[in-house]
């Protein structure tokens, strides 16, 4: 068969045959209905009419039926011959009614795109897209244009292509859309089946599809045409323009740009096409995800559909996908099309495309600018758009890009209508071109254009390169930058393929346009302007991406390349080079603009410039010449385009650059002096283009002497009103100085006003003259100007200054008249200071006219002389001087005042001793107006204000003013003293004491008062006392001042009487005899202890000891210090009360009576007390009461006789005989008995128990006649001689797991020899152990505390593992805590309704919590005591066997039991009746209920009765009667009935049944008793199988349980990461998760260390729950401009720390020695806080009250809490209150006039930084941010963005995920171990057993006769497997919370006994969770499992 695979042709060989019946096409029914294909095998069908056939028989269409038979190309068949020319294996058919019927509905077409084989042969090209530092995506749009050109290149009409760009951001992700369309011809299927191929170009495609008649003439002829149109077709001849520069839309080659650019752009592209005179549409999708797809299922990647549909289909298009929709609802009315439609862009491209729409649209318009704007190019716009475009083909094409931004204005660019692209400036700016044409290898052809950018006097011309950095222009005055001559070190030439731009392939240049070596005539920057493009044809090779030619400059350069100059079209013969000279030679002549330097002297260095590369070097030349004129130094120049114009004289020229010689240069710099040179002192550097060129020397020097001859020379001034002042006057302070008429006179004598020059603004002459007047006072600090004005010139009269008498500063002074400029202080123009003229004279005081008071020296006193000085002064207060011609005149009201007379010292006259006498009212003095007159003066009157004291001391004045005093001797005197001055005042003085000496008896007091502060006093003191006195006596009193012995002594007489007062007490008492004993002060009063000391009287005496009377006054004050109270009654009759005696002889009491007078009168006495009669015994040890067994008591037992009181009594020797002791165990012949030291006490010793007996307390009995006291003894154990362990268990070893910890510290207790603990301290104790055991911590030698233990602590034990697999060990639970609720606290973990252990006794708990796969923390153990249940039944301690009994005579054959032990226990076996008491019946019963003949218990009786004690009944020696009745080998039951009132009666316990065999004769019972024993070992055996195999099943199910619920999470959570955007590659295995999870971290952490806001301030201290921490640290802002505001609002608060409480804000406040400030919450008053959820002021009320602009917004709303966000909302709530943050300053002030109208306005902030106040107020520098550089990291820092949060939350995930994949894959390799094991040998023969020993057992059940037991049957493995999986719960139980958990469960439950003490039930219903069910049961099973595991690892 033919390679095509057609069924026409046909092979003689058989695998053609083959082939053959193989073949096959698809056929759709289109002509109505949306059926699906049907294939039709083509083998054996070689006619048309034969297909046909099948085609009905297939669709069962009827023989009347008409349709017609096409390809999807709508080419019909309806022949063999063209049945055999277009059908192809596998090709799409469609049967419809016509031929250009439309399709009913959608079809799909197959089609194949692998890869052409080209893929390989050109694979060797350099990567794509290389970036040459650019963004390529320009490029990458280009080659889909390049595709649309070609596809364009045969319209008749416009040739349209847009690139539309839709950019949709209102989802996330966003739902971005690139698309190309063109109006080009279009493609069929097979010609997109085609483009879908990589690297199938335009050369290896084949017409394959070629119409030959019918509908097919009507298909489009669609042609390649590879001619190299060297020269135009007939066609072509019309448009002989668009031959030049190879613009044929030849651009779209290879078959790789566009497949290459899609996918840059994006993931997804939709290719839509519709060929002319089609009815179809053909759609083919491609996209990465496809792709992919197909590799993981391992399908055909370059395989695909096209899908045909109608045009405006959008049937197949999601409603998300809607700007598709909008594009394919646009084909309707569409005649042919292409659309490349490129969705899934890639993220990088947005930004590119929104903020570079400026920038991209000129690379693509300089890429096609010669086909949008002809071969010449942009001509128009180098004309200024005067020309219109040359009518060329060009101008059908239109390329137009849309930017689409949802919400956004549509921006639209025309390619054609830029006018800046780089392409547009190079021929805008060029001034002439130069075209050639070069020849490579005869067919390659190249059209190249040089242009020629001149230098225009101060500049080049040549364009800048707009894709380069920026360059800075320097100012228009500053030199030419010569950074960059011209085009640079850019290559001249652009290289142009088919009219398209090649971007990253340039040529330098060529041999003949290259610069000379050497230089020559033209200068070399001349090579440095121009540029050009080079125009290739197809026959040069450029890269796929068409970024770079191949071979171009190689071909070029090449020897055999010709070139040749074309001008007007028509080449030169002509050498190149040479016309090149020539043409560069012409246009510097004709277009340059430059100048020659002449004279060079030398290089120098200009520092004063500000660019460093601008300073050196400069080359210093003499002369220039310039357009044919020569300028050098000396020479005087003017300038042009200066603002003024400037005549000066030429210094020299400087050109930069390193030069020797003459030089030719484009510009370059003069230096001038400006002239004249006395008008203008400056030189200035000026550029070259400033000379003007036209001016002549005389015109210079005319207008400089002109000028000179104009400017100020003096000035005159003239006193019109008189007053002159002439130089060196002396004129008095005050003068008048004339009024001043002032000139300004030039050299010519001319009166001038102004400055000369023309009268434009900014010229000389308009600046006027102005007259400064100065008067400077020469003063000793320095000069001083005291008047300034200046005077402007009047016009019609002169300068003017008015009269001045101002002048006043006393000294020289200087008159200055200062010609200055107008507006300004300067005196110097052009270098010279301008006229002045200056008047020295001097100012000296005037005559007195005024005085004031001086300084006077206080205090003044009344008769004291003092001085007061007057200054002088005149008029204007200067001191003047004094003569003694002026007499002060002294005046003041109420003194009388006098002087001696006057001094005049200079301008001082001082009034001499001045006396004042008068009445001052006080010691604190009056103040008086002193009034001065100096006649004579102007003001002649000073009054002073003094304040007058008393004078010094004069005299005394005592009262009572009597020569003679009487006084009572006991009492004191007062004397009110005065201490006076001369004029009677009260005077005060330091040290003014008064004193009265008393004189006429010794011991008398000495009075003293203190008058330094009033002057007055009252002078007394202590009572004058005279001792012994008995009568009146005389006294002298003498009152005088010792400090002050001028003022007289003042002497009185004083009369002493005998005192009246009480004086003393006496006292009394009657004894026993009724006798009156005297009571002495001081004396002791014996009495019996406990009795009354009765009839107490005392009586009053006076000074002369006569007895006073007790009036009620004196009864007042008499106390006692034994009773609180008296009665008043009996000791106004002299009686006292009664006193207690005390009741211990060792306590006395002092009693005291207290006359309470004028001063106290005391009478004291002691009680002292006398034991009674002994009635008590009392015993004391001496020592401890502890008494060790067999030794003596350490100290002694005295034994004292006490009275009622208990004070002991005196004993003799003979007292000891009356002494016993006696005790149980007490030793008596130890005992010893004395008499004590002080004859109080007896003395019993050596005390001794014997060794027997309990220990604890025992009574010593002690007896003394007919007296009795007992002795508590403690007995404590004996020495020690033996140890125990405490709390280890009694029943077997103590269990713990390898290598953790006991439960409980290891506590060894001494004992003594009966077993006793022995409280034995400080005894050493070693621990030993066995080698194979290690204890952690290493024991040590511990020794015993004071109760006689070691505590060895908590240890923890490894060793050798053993494995049981006897018993089930026990079993821990495990639990997972509970699911968070909102309620509850953070970081807090809650295990809520918990079932305790199914296990009675002591149970310990521990926490584990897993902070990573490493780090494991354990908590310590809780101890639990679980208490049992209520009983449930009654049980055996140990399960018996099945007993035998007979009737015979032989005792042991009829005993039934021995001994039974029976225990109440609860629902889980636990010992439960430890409170019940009663008894348990038992009984014989049979299995029948009425069953008669029932085997008999000796007596004779059916029944017996056992206690219950405490829930345990022993039931013993239980025998049946001999001869018993009974059925011989019948099964019969021990009933046992527990019988209780504290038993439940409602839930009755039910007996416990004992069955037991009964036969008649010995050796049948003995027969049966060994085939009992043999089935009671059976029943175990099968049990313990039984129990193994049901574990083993529970742990299979639950671990597939586990599995299905692991899949479940691990599906769960992949689908979430898909969610996310997660690619499913990266999930399959753990390495990808890990490696993913390496790059979100990475990603994560460089997003959190990327630069952000941040808050500078030093953190408050941390680590202290009670500091939140300072203010700009507790909120985030996210918004710069608020942030600012914000931080600058709150500034004085930024730095404040916040507390919890005042108490830690005052910790911190002193820890900062009070720099800190701080601020309590406790201490915030909250009710007036703003409401968090408040409305805006302008919501208020639920309405909107006005129209609001600058989108205000709540402060607070702004801020973003971290941490603790309700104390923190209390903060800032506080701070910020209601602040309002608006736009700008204007929307703040038009929203507080709104807001003011309905409520208070608050604080308003706005964006850019202003602040309103609450009162309104805004404005100045205190309401204006400040720049944040200036906050010194004061500002609230900024969140983190949200890409930081989004990575934190894929990572979570992720990790989440990869436990889950942990998890469910040990749970699939757990669950296959645990089958495989199932399928051991080892397992196999267990089953076998366990069947043989059931069998064993029935057998035996049937030689006893009893009912066979039905045990079930064991489930094979298989069958267990399929059991389990179908019994899957629907709902499994959650995962765990991670892997750590059931790891350590299982290696632990697998190689160890137990974990904890808790025990648990292995059933799955009775845990407490699903999954601690499955955890126990998997702990159940570990008795077999872990000898496997140890053989499997």
């Amino acid at each position: 068969m033919a390679s095509g695979g057609r069924p026409g042709t046909r092979s003689s060989g058989q695998d053609a045959m083959d082939a053959e019946e193989e073949t096959s096409v698809f056929v759709y029914d289109r002509r109505e209905g949306d059926y699906p294909e049907k294939k039709i095998q083509l083998g054996g069908i070689f006619k048309f009419e034969s297909f046909k056939a099948r085609i009905r028989e297939v669709f069962k269409l009827k023989n009347e039926e008409e349709f017609v038979i096409v390809t999807t190309n709508r080419e019909e068949i309806k022949d063999t011959k063209t049945y055999d020319k277009l059908i192809e294996d596998g090709d799409t058919l469609y049967i419809l009614n016509t031929a250009d019927q439309e399709l009913a509905a959608p079809t799909q077409e197959r089609i194949d795109y692998l890869p052409h084989y080209d893929t390989l042969v050109k694979s060797g090209m350099y990567e794509y897209y290389a970036s040459e530092g650019q963004n390529p995506l320009p490029y990458a749009f280009a080659e889909l244009i390049d595709n649309a050109l070609a596809a364009t290149a045969d319209n008749v009409g416009d040739r349209n292509i847009e690139l539309r760009i839709i950019l949709d951001d209102r989802i996330e992700g966003g739902k971005h859309c690139i698309c190309v369309l063109d109006n080009g011809h279009g493609m069929t299927s097979k010609d997109l089946n085609d483009w879908a191929v990589y690297r199938l170009s335009k050369f290896n495609r084949k017409d394959r599809r070629r119409s030959t008649g019918g509908a097919a003439q009507s298909a489009p002829q669609v042609t390649v045409d590879t001619r190299t149109r060297a020269e135009p077709t007939a066609g072509e001849s019309e448009l002989g323009f668009w031959r030049p520069r190879s613009l044929n839309s030849e651009i779209s080659y290879f078959g790789v740009g566009g497949k290459q650019a899609v996918f840059f752009i994006g993931t997804t592209t939709r290719m839509i096409t519709k060929p002319k005179n089609s009815k179809d549409v053909h759609e083919l999708v491609i996209s990465q995800e496809d792709f992919e797809k197909k590799e993981k299922n391992k399908e055909k990647i370059y395989s695909g559909y096209i899908r045909n549909r109608k045009p405006g289909d959008t049937s197949h298009i999601s409603p998300e996908e809607d700007h598709i929709r909008k594009i394919i609802s646009e084909e309707t009315g569409r005649e042919n099309f292409t659309a490349v439609v490129v969705t899934n862009v890639n993220t990088v491209h947005l930004k590119f495309l929104k903020d570079y729409m400026k920038y991209w649209p000129k690379q693509l318009s300089h890429i096609y600018h010669y086909y949008l704007h002809g071969p010449q190019g942009n001509t128009a716009a180098a004309e200024g758009g005067k020309r219109a475009r040359c009518d060329s083909p060009s101008q059908h094409i239109h390329i137009q890009i849309k930017l689409i931004q949802m919400g956004r204005k549509e921006k639209i660019v025309d390619l054609r209508e830029l006018e800046d692209d780089m392409q547009t400036q190079y021929i805008q700016k060029s001034a002439d071109s130069f075209e050639f044409k070069a020849t490579v290898e005869g067919t390659g052809i190249v059209e190249g254009i040089l242009r020629y950018h001149p230098f225009l006097y101060d500049r080049e011309t040549y364009p800048p390169d707009m894709y380069a950095p920026p360059v800075v222009e320097e100012d228009e005055d500053d030199c030419v930058s010569t950074d960059r001559p011209a085009r640079g070190k850019r290559p001249i030439f652009e290289c142009y393929w088919n009219g398209r731009l090649i971007p990253y392939t340039f040529v330098d240049d060529f041999e003949w346009c290259s610069p000379p070596k050497k230089r020559g005539v033209i200068p070399v920057e001349c090579y440095n302007r121009i540029s050009g493009c080079l125009f290739t044809n197809d026959k040069f090779q450029v890269s796929t991406n068409k970024l770079t030619f191949m071979d171009l400059e190689v071909r070029l350069k090449d020897k055999n390349t010709t070139y040749s100059m074309v001008k007007q079209g028509q080449e030169q013969r002509a050498k190149i080079d040479r016309q090149f000279f020539e043409w560069l030679k012409e246009c510097h002549e004709k277009y340059d603009k430059q100048v020659k330097f002449c004279g060079f002297g030398g290089s120098i260095t200009r520092p004063e410039l500000a660019s460093k590369k601008q300073q050196a070097p400069w080359a210093v030349f003499k002369s220039i010449e310039w357009d044919g004129k020569v300028f050098k130094e000396g020479q005087l120049v003017r300038t042009q385009r200066t603002v003024p114009i400037i005549y000066g004289t030429i210094q020299r020229f400087l050109l930069h650059g390193d030069y020797e010689g003459e030089v030719f240069a484009t510009g370059g710099e003069m230096e001038i002096r400006q002239e004249p040179s006395s008008l203008y002192d400056e030189v200035k550097v000026l550029h070259l283009s400033k000379l003007d060129r036209s001016t002549t020397k005389l015109q210079a020097k005319k207008y400089i002497e002109e000028e000179e001859a104009k400017l100020p020379d003096k000035v005159v001034v003239k006193w019109p009103e008189g007053d002159s002042l002439q130089n060196n006057d002396k004129i008095p302070a005050g003068r008048t100085i004339g009024a001043m008429k002032v000139e300004i006179f030039n050299r010519k004598g001319e009166a001038i006003n102004r400055l000369p020059g023309g009268s434009g603004p900014g010229s000389a002459g308009s600046r006027k003259l102005l007259v400064e007047l100065k008067i400077i006072w020469h003063s000793p600090s320095g000069d001083s100007i005291i008047v300034s004005h200046i005077s402007q010139h009047g016009g019609r009269w002169p300068y003017w200054f008015r009269k001045m008498e101002n002048v006043k500063n006393l000294g020289k002074h200087t008159l200055r008249l200062q010609v200055v400029m107008n507006e300004s202080d300067n005196t110097i123009f052009a270098g010279k200071e301008l006229p002045s003229l200056n008047i020295k004279f001097t100012v000296t005081e005037a005559a007195p006219d005024k005085f004031t008071v001086g300084l006077m020296d206080p205090p003044f006193q009344v008769g004291q002389p003092f001085q007061i000085p007057l200054e002088l002064q005149d008029e204007f207060g200067h001191p003047t001087s004094a003569t003694n011609k002026l007499q002060p005149v002294l005046e003041a009201s109420g003194l009388d005042l006098s002087y001696e007379g006057t001094e005049a010292k200079g301008s001082t006259l001082v009034i001499k001793k001045v006396t004042a006498l008068g009445d001052v009212g006080s010691h604190q003095g009056k103040n008086f107006n002193l009034k001065v007159t100096l006649p004579g003066l102007e003001e002649d009157t000073q009054v002073l204000k003094i304040r007058l004291l008393p004078g010094p001391p004069s005299s005394l004045h005592v009262k009572p003013t009597d020569d003679s005093l009487q006084v009572e001797n006991g009492k004191e005197l007062s004397f009110d003293v005065e201490v006076r001055d001369k004029a009677g005042n009260i005077s005060t003085q330091p040290k003014l004491d008064v004193t009265c000496k008393f004189t006429g008896s010794s011991g008398l007091p000495t009075y003293s008062v203190d008058c330094s502060n009033t002057g007055r006093g009252v002078l007394t003191g202590e009572p004058i006392q005279v001792r012994n006195m008995k009568k009146e006596q005389w006294l002298r009193a003498v009152i005088l001042c010792p400090s002050f012995r001028g003022i007289p002594a003042i002497e009185k007489k004083v009369v002493v009487t005998p005192s009246t007062r009480a004086s003393t007490l006496e006292l009394s008492y009657m004894d026993q005899e009724k006798e009156t004993v005297q009571v002495r002060h001081q004396a002791s009063v014996t009495c019996t202890a406990g009795e009354t000391l009765d009839g107490l009287t005392f009586t009053v005496l006076d000074e002369a000891s006569r007895i006073l009377p007790i009036t009620e006054a004196t009864a007042a004050k008499i106390k006692v210090n034994w009773t609180p109270r008296l009665n008043t009654k009996e000791v106004l009759k002299g009686n006292l009360p009664a006193i207690k005696v005390p009741l211990s002889v060792t306590e006395t009491k002092y009693c005291q009576v207290t006359l309470h007078d004028h001063y106290p009168i005391e009478l004291g006495f002691t009680i002292r007390p006398q034991a009674g009669e002994g009635i008590h015994l009392r015993c004391t040890c001496t020592g401890e009461q502890v008494l060790r067994y067999g030794e003596m008591l350490q100290g002694d037992i005295h034994i004292t006789v006490v009275d009622t009181h208990g004070n002991p009594t005196k004993l003799t020797q003979g007292g000891l005989k009356y002494l016993n002791v006696e005790a149980d165990g007490l030793d008596t012949s130890a005992c010893s008995r004395s008499l004590g030291e002080k004859s109080d006490h007896f003395v019993l010793k050596n005390i001794r128990f014997h060794s027997e007996g309990p220990l604890g307390t025992k009574e010593l009995c002690v007896t003394w006649r007919d007296l009795q006291e007992f002795v508590r003894l403690v007995i404590v154990p004996g020495p020690p001689v033996g140890m125990e362990i405490i709390d280890w268990p009694e029943d077997g070893p103590l269990m713990v797991y390898n290598g953790t910890e006991f439960d409980k510290p290891l506590v060894v207790q001494l004992i003594d020899a009966a077993g006793n603990p022995s409280q034995e301290s400080g005894v050493g104790v070693q621990l030993d152990k066995d080698k194979g055991l290690e204890l952690t911590p290493s024991p040590q030698c511990v020794k015993t505390d004071a109760s006689g233990r070691a505590n060895f602590g908590i240890m923890a034990a490894s060793g050798k593992k053993y494995v049981v697999t006897e018993e089930t060990p026990p079993v821990a639970f495990v639990f997972d805590p509970d699911p968070i609720k909102d309620t509850d606290k953070k970081g807090h973990f809650y295990f809520r309704d918990r079932r305790v252990p199914e296990k009675s006794g002591i149970h310990s708990i521990m926490f584990q919590y897993n902070v990573s796969r490493q780090n494991i923390i354990y908590s310590n153990l809780i101890a639990i005591n679980v208490q049992p249940g209520a009983p449930v039944k009654l049980a055996p301690e140990s399960a018996p066997g099945t007993p035998t009994v007979s009737n015979t005579a032989r005792s042991a054959s009829r005993t039934l039991l021995k001994q039974l032990k029976l225990v109440l226990k609860d629902q889980y076996d636990n010992p439960a009746g430890e409170h019940v008491n009663g008894e348990v019946v038992v009984r014989v019963a049979g299995e029948e209920t009425q069953e008669e003949e029932v085997p008999q218990m000796v007596g004779g009786s059916k029944e017996m009765t056992v206690e219950l004690v405490r829930g345990v009944a022993l039931v013993q020696n239980v025998t049946m009667q001999q001869n018993s009745p009974g059925r011989d080998g019948k099964q019969y039951f021990l009933q046992c009935s527990p019988k209780s009132l504290q038993l439940s009666r409602t839930n009755p316990i039910p007996p416990f049944n004992l069955s037991f065999m009964f036969y008649n004769n010995v050796r049948k019972q003995e027969e049966m008793a060994n085939l009992t024993r043999e089935k009671d070992a059976l029943l175990q055996t099968i049990r313990t199988y039984k129990q193994l195999f049901d574990t083993t099943q529970q742990l299979i199910s639950e671990m597939k349980i586990s599995v299905h619920e692991a899949k479940q999470s691990e599906q769960s959570l992949r689908m979430e990461l898909r969610n996310q955007a997660v690619p499913a590659s990266c999930l399959e295995s753990i390495e990808k998760v890990d490696e993913l999870l390496g790059i979100r971290m990475q990603e994560r952490d460089e997003t959190l260390n990327s630069p952000r806001r941040q808050c500078g301030l030093n953190p408050a201290p941390k680590g202290d729950q009670e500091i939140l921490g300072k203010i700009g640290h507790l909120a985030l802002v996210e918004d710069d401009d608020i942030a600012r505001v914000l931080s600058w609002h709150m500034a004085s608060d930024m730095d404040c720390v916040v507390t919890v409480t005042t108490a830690k804000a005052k910790q911190v406040y002193a820890g900062s020695h009070g720099r800190q400030q701080v601020l309590p919450l406790d201490s915030i008053y909250r009710r007036n806080l703003p409401d968090w959820n408040r409305p805006l002021p302008h919501l208020r009320g639920n309405r909107t009250n006005f129209v609001t602009k600058g989108n205000p917004v709540y402060a607070r709303d702004m801020l973003i809490f971290p941490q603790d966000p309700d104390n923190c909302k209390l903060v800032f709530g506080m701070l910020l209150g209601e602040t309002v943050i608006l736009d700008s300053l204007d929307d703040a002030n038009a929203y507080r006039q709104e807001v003011v109208k309905i409520t208070h306005c608050p604080t308003l902030l706005t964006r850019s930084g202003d602040r309103i106040r609450s009162n309104g107020k805004f404005g100045g520098v205190q309401n204006k941010a400040i720049p944040v550089e200036k906050m010194k990291g004061a500002i609230f820092g900024a969140p983190l963005p949200l890409a930081y949060h989004a990575l934190c939350t894929q990572i979570d995930t992720l990790e989440k995920y990869r436990e889950a994949m942990i998890k469910r894959i040990n749970a699939e390799d757990d669950l296959n171990f645990q089958l495989e094991a199932e399928e051991l040998p080892e397992k196999q023969q267990q089953r076998q057993e366990l069947q043989e020993a059931q069998e064993q057992f029935k057998d035996i059940e049937k030689r006893l006769g009893l009912k066979p037991t039905n045990f079930g049957n064991p489930t094979p493995p298989t069958e267990r497997r399929t059991r389990t999986a179908n019994n899957v719960r629907s709902q499994p139980p959650p995962p765990y919370e991670n892997e750590s958990p059931p790891k350590r469960l299982r290696s632990n439950n697998r190689d160890s006994p137990s974990t904890v003490n808790g025990y648990g039930s292995s059933s799955g219903s009775d845990t407490p969770t699903r999954t601690s069910a499955r955890r126990a049961a998997m702990a159940a099973s570990a008795a077999d499992i872990p000898v496997i595991k140890k053989q499997r690892r």
